[in-house]
């Protein structure tokens, strides 16, 4: 009786099938095969928690391309690529690929006419088909008659109808933050104009260093000390620190009076460049030299009582002399023009 018991026991213990873990994958093939082990009726189980419910996982928020990017004031361009595109309770997914850019105006609006506003750009598969279509809504999370769509991006339209530029977005673009990216980085150790797509790059106050001469640099360092900053090379023929200018652009002037320029160099040694002109555009500009003049001060256009933010141009009593082609000429009135380079 106890070798009858034993025996069962044995028999048992050795039927007991193998177990897996609930929504894992298994491969097909190998040590860990699946294949012909699983009983007829777990089929439909089996595959869905170690095949079906692990992709699902994976590819529920898949996107590969689909890029939102401007084109012109009308349209908005969505590259080719693929998408899921699922319903509001995330029970369907629709696998979807366009293999071409699709161009999207408001012509692929959901409801309503194109107004002032923010549009949400979905990709939408509606129909049996491998491809999705593109829809323009002003909901940011359901296109209105979709029932599968997935959000690609959104942009705004202005007061005058057109898509504002600098307002695209794509929800997939990636933000990167302020010196996380080094020439480690990237590819090819460099950033070409290929991988800056419809986009400018704001240089501002923002590049130092050096900027090599293929790149269309000096090849050397300079310090930028003024917008009007004149580039100077030092006794090795290098460029050096920026000097700073000021430019007093054209200005009105009558014989008798004086007129003070507030020039903020921060030095009174200055190189001082004088202009005189009969109109407001420069027409008949003459450099202003006392050498042409009678050697009299007092009847001399010129600069004087320079401090380390102000200057005075003084047009004396006497009428503003000229000398062209040896014939002096005079001026009661006119244009002045004073550009001072600081010297430190």
């Amino acid at each position: 009786m106890k070798k009858i018991i034993i025996s069962v026991l044995v028999i048992g213990l050795s039927l007991v099938g193998n177990t897996y873990a609930v929504n894992e994958w298994q491969e097909g093939t190998g040590e860990n095969s699946i294949l012909g082990s699983i009983s007829p009726s777990d089929i439909d189980k089996d595959s869905f928690e170690n095949i079906v419910d692990p992709l699902d996982r994976l590819l529920a928020d898949y996107r590969e391309g689909c890029t939102v990017a401007y084109s012109s004031a009308t349209t908005i361009t969505v590259s080719a690529g693929q998408i899921v595109c699922d319903n509001a309770a995330r029970s369907i997914r629709k696998y979807r690929e366009n293999t071409s850019s699709t161009s999207v105006t408001f012509s692929n609006i959901d409801t309503g006419v194109e107004a002032e506003a923010t549009y949400y750009i979905y990709a939408a598969a509606e129909t049996a088909a491998t491809t999705f279509t593109c829809v323009v809504s002003l909901s940011s999370s359901a296109p209105t008659g979709s029932t599968y769509y997935a959000r690609l991006g959104y942009f705004s339209n202005d007061s005058d109808l057109d898509i504002d530029p600098d307002s695209v977005v794509d929800d997939a673009g990636l933000t990167v933050s302020d010196g996380a990216i080094s020439t480690a980085k990237l590819a090819t150790n460099a950033v070409t104009n290929i991988k800056i797509t419809d986009a400018t790059i704001d240089l501002t106050a923002k590049v130092t260093g050096t900027l090599p001469v293929g790149s269309g640099g000096t090849g050397v360092t300079a310090t930028a000390n003024a917008a009007n900053g004149v580039a100077v090379c030092n006794a090795s023929g290098y460029i050096t620190d920026e000097l700073e200018t000021y430019d007093s652009d054209w200005f009105a002037i009558t014989k008798g009076n004086n007129y003070s320029k507030t020039h903020d160099l921060g030095t009174a040694k200055v190189l001082i460049c004088l202009y005189f002109a009969t109109a407001s555009d420069g027409t008949g500009m003459q450099i202003v030299d006392s050498t042409q003049h009678d050697g009299i001060a007092s009847n001399a256009l010129n600069v004087n009582s320079i401090t380390t933010t102000t200057c005075i141009v003084s047009f004396y009593n006497a009428a503003y002399y000229s000398l062209v082609n040896g014939v002096y000429t005079s001026s009661n009135s006119g244009y002045a023009r004073v550009i001072l380079i600081a010297l430190e």
